[in-house]
């Protein structure tokens, strides 16, 4: 290819890559414009949460209700079938907002949410537990989306311009690189002796502070905040998966736990 053909590449490359970005533009605000909510008038009521299961003793579940854009009244119900006592609290984000340790029912006739996300922490102690049955029910204007068909339109244009910037970005660089007649030559870097050391120093830095943030972290699971439980979830499911196998891929945590007497339980999302 001559130069001036070259140069007609680059040109048709770069208009392509133009075009591509418009579109790429245009189909994040279909998908804005898709998602735009609109007051219809009307209050509706659902039942967000009714499950019932079955507690053992010195064991922590937490459930998510759910998030919420601020608003909306939650009416939570929480029978204490063997009325054992119960650590019961809603937590959000921003820190908790209801707490009561009974061994009665439990019941919030309406409170208003804010736009948080909201869990349920159930904890029992080392002397027993029970059946619990917890309802959830949310009241809400309902919301409309009147501009929703453009979701597919605006989907479609997005992937389709992710794909064209691609290419017009890899057609741009190839005409740079033949133009000017570059070559790269595969090398490796390596790392002196002292940068070696250094390094190894900085990893131990590092882990230094890691044990004294967990020593002394006010937080029982030893996080930043006292809320995100992924470490804690982790190395009970995998427990249940020496017992259960892949059922951990296709059985609710809750099916699982209910049939497991392990002396750490942490059930945590049990509907997932």
């Amino acid at each position: 290819m001559g130069v001036a053909g070259r140069l007609t590449f680059g040109y048709r490359a770069k208009v392509l890559l133009g075009l591509a970005l418009v579109f790429l533009v245009l189909g994040v605000c279909f998908g804005l414009a898709s998602i735009y909510p609109v007051d219809s008038g009307e209050v509706t009521s659902e039942t967000v949460i009714n499950n019932e299961f079955r507690m053992g003793g010195n064991e922590v579940r937490r459930q998510g209700i759910g998030a919420f854009q601020g608003g909306e009244n939650l009416t939570i119900l929480v029978l204490n079938r063997d009325n054992f006592f119960l650590d019961f609290s809603i937590v959000t984000y921003t820190g908790t907002r209801f707490e009561n340790y009974t061994d009665k029912d439990i019941f919030y006739p309406s409170f208003t949410v804010g736009a948080d996300y909201y869990e349920a922490l159930f904890v029992t102690n080392d002397s027993g537990g029970g059946d619990i049955k917890f309802q959830v029910t949310a009241t809400d204007l309902q919301v409309e989306y009147p501009m929703n068909w453009l979701g597919t339109p605006g989907k479609t244009l997005f992937i389709a311009s992710l794909a064209a910037v691609f290419i017009g970005l890899l057609k741009t660089d190839l005409v740079s690189r033949a133009s000017a007649n570059l070559y790269i030559k595969p090398f490796l870097s390596r790392i002196s002796r002292l940068n070696r050391r250094r390094l190894m120093v900085l990893v131990a830095i590092s882990m230094l502070a890691w044990f004294v943030l967990l020593a002394f972290n006010p937080n029982p699971m030893g996080t930043f905040e006292n809320w995100y439980t992924d470490h804690a979830r982790h190395p009970y499911t995998a427990n249940l998966f020496l017992k259960n196998g892949f059922e951990v891929f296709n059985q609710p945590l809750d099916t699982l736990a209910s049939r497991d007497s392990s002396p750490y339980m942490f059930v945590t999302w049990p509907e997932m």
